[in-house]
């Protein structure tokens, strides 16, 4: 597991049965949001090293060095892999149109860039689906975040995925459900079809149901929560308090009838 460490953010590796930690990172800047590449174990991460949060890539092994991704200074926030790790979704913060969606192809030595989706509304956390061909995120365009679907290749195609607010998409393994968080913060699953025609693929959405409330932490627009192959969730959410509150109450005085008893 990829984290943040408690104070200052900066990358840190934790092993998730042995409980230990690996700091990653050793620059002074803020670094903050990794996603980790399992093939070629390598994690991006963003970081304000040269002013604004840029993307840079570092191997997850420990060894030392970084990579710093892309030129242009707006600020950027690392989204997702593609399954076969050959393109990086991530987040660009655009003066005129807000959160966008960019897609790198890591394949290329140009590291070519592209934007996926880039409307006059915000769209963040942008996920693709293990085949590939979809992407799923929330946007604001209706007035309140909701889960919308397009094609990765040709985004002008969309399906509405969320019927009353929604957030933190994510994607079973098979690609048959997607997941998202409800406003009142039940995780939902909505049923996917996708089927091939000549001319492409076509994808079909469900009417969401809810699989259980949650008590996820506060993270704003970063994931609180992450799918394991298995179909397991891992999610993130306010520490119990390990004591027990003692309430002391001053100048009480006892009704007669209690003293009497």
């Amino acid at each position: 597991m990829v984290g943040k460490a408690e104070g200052k953010p900066i990358d840190t590796r934790s092993d998730l049965v042995g409980g230990r930690s690996t700091r990653l990172t050793n620059d002074g800047a803020l670094d903050a949001y990794p996603v980790w590449s399992l093939r070629t174990n390598q994690i991006v991460f963003s970081s304000r090293r040269r002013g604004n949060p840029s993307l840079y890539l570092l191997p997850a092994n420990g060894s030392p060095g970084s990579e710093k991704l892309l030129l242009g200074g707006a600020p950027a926030f690392p989204q997702a892999w593609s399954s076969d790790e050959r393109f990086l979704v991530y987040l660009v913060l655009d003066d005129k149109t807000g959160r966008d969606l960019w897609a790198m192809d890591m394949t290329s030595n140009e590291r070519m860039t592209r934007a996926v989706v880039n409307t006059p509304s915000d769209e963040r956390n942008g996920q693709l689906s293990p085949d590939g061909h979809w992407l799923a995120y929330e946007t604001n365009a209706s007035g309140r975040f909701e889960i919308v679907v397009v094609s990765f290749s040709n985004p002008t195609e969309k399906s509405t995925v969320s019927t009353s607010g929604g957030t933190q998409p994510r994607w079973r393994a098979d690609g048959k459900e997607l997941y998202f968080v409800a406003p009142d913060g039940k995780l939902m699953a909505a049923p996917i079809t996708t089927t091939r025609h000549a001319d492409g693929s076509r994808i079909e959405v469900g009417a969401p149901v809810p699989l259980f409330q949650t008590r996820m932490a506060d993270g704003g627009a970063a994931l609180q929560y992450a799918v394991a192959r298995d179909g397991r969730f891992l999610i993130s959410q306010p520490a119990e308090s390990a004591t027990t509150p003692i309430t002391l109450i001053l100048n009480w005085k006892p009704p007669a009838s209690e003293i009497t008893r």
